[in-house]
């Protein structure tokens, strides 16, 4: 006789789309990493619309013919919350929860460089981008306790920290079952 097991995740939900209430990304400024480096301010408003928590993932991406790169960014407001222990960097997006701002209006501000480096036929090339894509996503909580285990090890210190286990949230196995919803929004170039 064999026997049968049933492995199964606990209940995900896919989450609402993201509120957005206002977006700027016109004003040029200098960046404050590489000097004489162009560089644009993102002003998002996002809003919170529950009394539950919610957690969200910022991502600019840019595109060349049909390459994409991602944007050097940098802090030019620390008002903005991105100072604080519930907002952290994934992979090259912000990723947050609204335990400062529940039913409230999050902005977020940050800096992004113009011109990234473009991975073409692994040659490093220096592009302007046709186009700039903001992704807004609201996230599940296991989606965003995978990426705070994540962000936990990921970088030099990792080789000095005894390990740490991964968020998973599969019964008698390992991994994450995730859900996210997003808005895209083109962001002018120019």
């Amino acid at each position: 006789m064999q026997k049968v097991f049933h492995l199964y995740t606990s209940i995900e939900i896919v989450p609402s789309l993201p509120k957005i209430v206002s977006y700027k990304f016109e004003e040029k400024i200098e960046s404050s990493l590489n000097k004489g480096k162009s560089a644009k301010k993102l002003i998002l408003r996002v809003a919170d619309g529950s009394n539950e928590s919610n957690f969200y993932n910022i991502k600019l991406e840019a595109f060349w013919q049909n390459n994409k790169a991602n944007l050097v960014d940098f802090s030019i407001d620390q008002a903005s919350g991105t100072d604080s222990t519930y907002f952290f960097e994934y992979l090259k997006s912000f990723v947050f929860n609204d335990v400062c701002f529940t039913n409230k209006v999050y902005e977020f501000k940050r800096g992004f460089e113009l011109n990234p480096i473009f991975v073409i036929n692994n040659d490093f090339l220096r592009k302007d981008p046709e186009r700039i894509v903001a992704k807004i996503s609201q996230i599940n909580k296991s989606y965003f306790e995978f990426c705070k285990t994540y962000y936990d090890e990921e970088g030099l210190l990792q080789a000095f920290n005894t390990p740490i286990s991964r968020y998973s949230n599969i019964n008698g196995g390992y991994g994450v079952f995730a859900a996210y919803n997003e808005v895209l929004i083109e962001l002018p170039v120019k």
